[in-house]
Parts: C-alpha cells; sequence; structure tokens
C-alpha cells in the first residue's frame, strides 16, 4: 500500500467518545499538518446535514476525490442503517480499506458486523495485543498501534495537600451495560475497599460519573470514612478535554483499576497512559495493557488484589520528595512511546514499508503477579 493522498474517516460517535477523538480526529489533524495528507472525517448524526454530507463523501470516493486514497472504518460493529452502509461501502472496492479498533467489542455487541469488517476490510489497526490476538483470526494483516495521548508541556512537580488519588474514565449514561466488566464494578469492588485500608487523609476526585445513581454509590461507599473527601465533578465538556490534562496535574496518584475480565484484557491502558504522559505516578490494576506502560517500582505500582492496590497507593504517599520527583519524571519520559506524533509515524513507516509494529519499552518491573485470580 503506497502513501496515499487522502484519508475518508468512519467514526463510530460524536465528539464526546474518547475513541472518536484520540484514535481519529487528533491523528487526522497531526497528519495534514505535518504530512501533509488530507482528510474526510464523519461521524454519524440523525441530521439533514450529516446525509447530505454522506451522499456528497460517496459521490467525491467514486468520481472527484483523490485516487490515492484510505476508507477508515472505525471501531464500528452494530448492525444499523450506518453500519450496513459502511459495509458496503468496503464491498466496492473502491479504495483501499482499513479497520481499526480498540476495545473488544464483541462482548458488548453481536459480532456479524464486526467480523465482517475484520473479514474484507485490507487491514486492521487495533489498541492492544489482545485485540491483534483475536482480530488475526480473520486477517492476517494485522497491526498493533496502542492509542495515543496529546503531548505534555508541563510535569508533575511535586505532591499537594491533602494527598490526591484521581481517576478519569466513564461510568456509564444510565443504559444498560455490562455488569462484568464496567467500570463501575472496578471502582466498587477495587479502588473504594483499597482506599478502606489507607489511614492518611486523602483527596479521591473521580471525573466521569455521569448519573446520580452512581454519585450515590461511590458516596455510601465511603459514608464511613470520613478521611477521605470525594469530589465527582459535573458539567464537563468531553468534545474539547484540553482542561483534563490540567485537571490531572492535580493528582498525586492516578489509579487505574480493572477487575479481571477478557474486555478489560483487551484495554490500552489509555487511562494510565494520561496520567504518566502529565507525569503522574501511576497505580493500576495488572490487567490488560497496563503493565506494558507501568513500570512497577518506577514510574509508578501494579497489583491484582486489593491490598496490593493499597500498598501501591500507600508507597506513592510515603515516597520522599526527591523519589518521587523521580517518579514523575519517569512517567513522563516513557510518554514519548504513545504521543500523537508517535501513533501517525506508525501509519507512516507502514505506507512505507518501514516496520509499522508498536515500539514498547520492555517491562521493568520486580512485581510477581500472585497466581489467586480472587480480587479480595
Amino acid at each position: 500500500m503506497s502513501v496515499p493522498q487522502h484519508l475518508y474517516w468512519f467514526a463510530p460517535y460524536n465528539l464526546t467518545c474518547p475513541s472518536t477523538r484520540y484514535r481519529g480526529k487528533l491523528p487526522l489533524e497531526h497528519l495534514q499538518q505535518h504530512y501533509s495528507i488530507s482528510a474526510d472525517f464523519f461521524y454519524p448524526e440523525a441530521t439533514v446535514w450529516a446525509y447530505a454530507r454522506l451522499f456528497w463523501l460517496v459521490l467525491k470516493m467514486r468520481f472527484f476525490g483523490p485516487k490515492e486514497a484510505i476508507i477508515v472504518v472505525q471501531k464500528i460493529c452494530t448492525h444499523r442503517r450506518y453500519a450496513r452502509f459502511l459495509r458496503w461501502l468496503v464491498g466496492r472496492g473502491w479504495h483501499p480499506s482499513w479497520y481499526d479498533l480498540d476495545d473488544a467489542e464483541y462482548y458488548r455487541h453481536p459480532t456479524k458486523s464486526l467480523h465482517h469488517f475484520l473479514t474484507h476490510c485490507d487491514v486492521i489497526w487495533v489498541g492492544s495485543k489482545a485485540l491483534a490476538t483475536y482480530a488475526q483470526r480473520f486477517n492476517d494483516q494485522v497491526y498493533l498501534n496502542t492509542s495515543p495521548v496529546p503531548q505534555q508541556a508541563r510535569c508533575k512537580a511535586s505532591r499537594g495537600t491533602p494527598f490526591t488519588v484521581g481517576w478519569v474514565g466513564d461510568t456509564g449514561d444510565g443504559r444498560a451495560a455490562s455488569k462484568d466488566f464496567a467500570h463501575r464494578k472496578s471502582l466498587l469492588e477495587l479502588l473504594m475497599p483499597a482506599l478502606q485500608q489507607l489511614d492518611f487523609p486523602l483527596r479521591l476526585v473521580l471525573i466521569g460519573v455521569k448519573q446520580a445513581a452512581d454519585r450515590q454509590l461511590f458516596e455510601a461507599a465511603l459514608t464511613a470514612h470520613p478521611q477521605i473527601e470525594l469530589v465527582m465533578p459535573t458539567g464537563l465538556n468531553w468534545q474539547q478535554d484540553d482542561w483534563l490534562y490540567d485537571a490531572m496535574l492535580a493528582f498525586d496518584v492516578g489509579v487505574s483499576p480493572l477487575v479481571d475480565h477478557p474486555f478489560n484484557g483487551a484495554k490500552s491502558a489509555f487511562k494510565a497512559k494520561q496520567y504518566l504522559a502529565c507525569g503522574v505516578p501511576t497505580v493500576g490494576s495488572d490487567v490488560g495493557e497496563n503493565g506494558t506502560f507501568i513500570h512497577h517500582g518506577q514510574n509508578g505500582f501494579l497489583g491484582q488484589r486489593i491490598e496490593e492496590l493499597a500498598d501501591g497507593l500507600r508507597r506513592v504517599y510515603h515516597l520522599s520528595e526527591n523519589d518521587y520527583q523521580q517518579f514523575s519524571k519517569a512517567a513522563k519520559n516513557s510518554a514519548s512511546h504513545y504521543t500523537v506524533a508517535a501513533y501517525v509515524k506508525r501509519w507512516w513507516m507502514f505506507w512505507t514499508k518501514e516496520n509499522p509494529t508498536q515500539k514498547l519499552q520492555p517491562r521493568k518491573t520486580t512485581y510477581t503477579p500472585k497466581p489467586s485470580t480472587n480480587q479480595g
């Protein structure tokens, strides 16, 4: 596949979806700015304008657009009209097609459309090694490109008072979600019990709690622990989230608890990468790609059980100021491997026949996972 002049990118949701922003919009902007490769970026909306633009894109692809172009279908796996249209579009063969996947959607949706794209698209890009293993059942052109984080100019300088534990994610919008791997479950069954074991005052900041019912659940979990101040900001703008990295700089430690489920095992450690990019030491479950980016004892701590997560938080709290700064620098330095620039460069390496395989730092850890799967 030669270097294209243009990408037609079909995203799954609007810009409130992290995947739409971080694996689509931001890399395409970088691609145009630094490589002079243009793009049409489309996400579905129930408006006359959206349908008209979709019709124009079809005409452009078939008759008026650049000859060297790629059609990219991102994460779409439903069987609704949008998915059926894109299945038809890929089948026309007007341009080479890519499919981009960063979550184990086969646990959340019927697999008919997902498997169709995995089978019929020319190239598959995935966000984790577990997703690569799954996709290779359907296609031999599968490449790993871990989800990127914008490069941050500032770095966490020192701890604040009170000690602040920060989490960023999405506990859901009230619609049905799996009870086996949802973030809500990870917070209630891993993080909250770990925090309850700590005997020092702290502030817990949960960014991404949308529903009143979830807020009540988390408040109730910490009622008997007045040493923990709970903060859950509301009214947040998720389409333009530059503010988020300023908020992370106020964290003294970022947390990425994940219940041990195959869906979480396919995650790309996006939360951990966001914290680390800001120089924030990170404590996370040794699930999915967390262990690839969290280097135990250097930029954070890994654990499987509640007690191990609590111990990681305790160890960050008791670091000397000099050791804390070393952890922050190590966190910041690790981020060069998953910037937007690095993400787009792997596309370029693929087009120019260089090795597009994700280059990751070797795991540096003295942490030995325990064989037990008991989370308690």
